[in-house]
C-alpha cells in the first residue's frame, strides 16, 4: 500500500474474513466518435478472471460548426500570447501553420524542444491573459478543436481560467498526443482531468480551485496551452484549429458522442 496509485478493496474470502486485495482500476474517455478513441485496450495486471466494466454516458456536445459557438483562440491571437518553459533547457516557438486549415480558419503551431535529460517536469506554456471585461463563453459547456499530434507522446493541456473575484478557478483538459496526424477532440468543462494531474509538474497548484470551484464560463481571464512531458533531447510539434466554445445537450439513449468507459480488474479472494 505504500506505493503510489496502487488501489485496493476491502472483501471478504470464501471464510467470511475481511481482506485487503490489490485490484486495478483501468479508465477511458472516448472524446469524440470517428477520431480513433473508441478502440482502448486495457491489461489485466492479475489472474484470469470475468471483466468487470462500468461505462458512463457523457454530454453530447453541438458540431464544431454549430451556429452558437464561441471563439476561443487561433493564430489571431499570435501576438497576445506570453510565453514561459520550466527551464532553461525548454524552448518554445509560436506561429501560424502555413497550409493548415482544419477547422475553417487560422491554425496555430506549437513547437517545444527539450535539451534537457528528463522528461517529467518538462513543460511549455503559451498563455493569454484577459483583464475586464472577461471574455465570456456563456451558453458553452464544451471545447471543440482539431490537434494534429506527433505521436511522441506529450501531453497538450487546453487550460481556462476565471481570476479571484469569481472563485479563482483553473480548468485542466488534457490530450495525449500519442497518434499522428489529424483528430478531432471534444472536451467538457466539468470534466477536468484533475485526476491525472499529480502524475506532472505544473507552474501552478491552487488545489481548491482545480479540484473544487467550477469555471464561471461568463468571466474567462486567462486561456493556456501548455506542452508537457516533453521528450528529452527532441522536439515536439503540435497544430491546433481555432478552438471553440461550444453548447452541449443531453446525451440521447442512441449513439452516445462521449462515453467513459472504467474496466475493474483485481485479486480474487479466496
Amino acid at each position: 500500500m505504500a506505493v503510489p496509485a496502487d488501489e485496493f478493496r476491502l472483501r471478504q474470502d470464501r471464510e467470511g474474513a475481511w481482506k485487503l486485495t490489490p485490484v486495478n482500476l483501468s479508465a477511458h474517455r472516448i472524446s469524440a466518435l470517428g477520431n480513433g478513441s473508441e478502440r482502448w485496450a486495457s491489461r489485466n495486471p492479475f489472474a484470469e478472471q470475468p471483466l468487470a466494466a462500468r461505462i458512463e454516458a457523457l454530454y453530447a456536445v453541438a458540431p464544431y460548426d454549430d451556429s452558437k459557438h464561441v471563439r476561443v483562440t487561433d493564430s489571431a491571437d499570435l501576438a497576445a500570447f506570453r510565453q514561459s518553459t520550466s527551464s532553461a533547457s525548454v524552448s518554445l516557438r509560436l506561429e501560424e501553420a502555413a497550409g493548415e486549415a482544419r477547422g475553417g480558419g487560422r491554425n496555430l503551431r506549437l513547437r517545444a524542444e527539450n535539451k534537457g535529460v528528463a522528461r517529467h517536469g518538462a513543460w511549455a506554456r503559451a498563455g493569454l491573459s484577459y483583464a475586464t471585461p472577461y471574455r465570456n463563453f456563456s451558453g458553452t459547456s464544451a471545447l471543440g478543436v482539431w490537434v494534429k499530434g506527433d505521436g511522441k507522446g506529450a501531453l497538450l493541456n487546453i487550460q481556462l481560467g476565471t481570476p479571484r473575484e469569481y472563485m479563482s478557478t483553473l480548468s485542466d483538459h488534457y490530450v495525449t498526443l500519442d497518434f499522428t496526424g489529424w483528430r478531432y477532440v471534444e472536451l467538457l468543462m466539468r470534466e477536468r482531468d484533475v485526476g491525472e494531474m499529480s502524475n506532472y509538474e505544473w507552474p501552478y497548484g491552487d488545489y481548491y480551485g482545480i479540484y473544487r470551484t467550477p469555471l464561471d464560463v461568463a468571466h474567462i481571464s486567462e486561456i493556456n496551452l501548455y506542452l508537457n512531458n516533453l521528450l528529452p533531447g527532441d522536439s515536439t510539434e503540435v497544430i491546433v484549429s481555432p478552438i471553440r466554445a461550444l453548447p452541449v445537450a443531453r446525451a440521447r439513449p442512441r449513439g452516445f458522442p462521449q462515453i467513459v468507459a472504467t474496466a475493474l480488474t483485481g485479486v480474487v479472494p479466496g
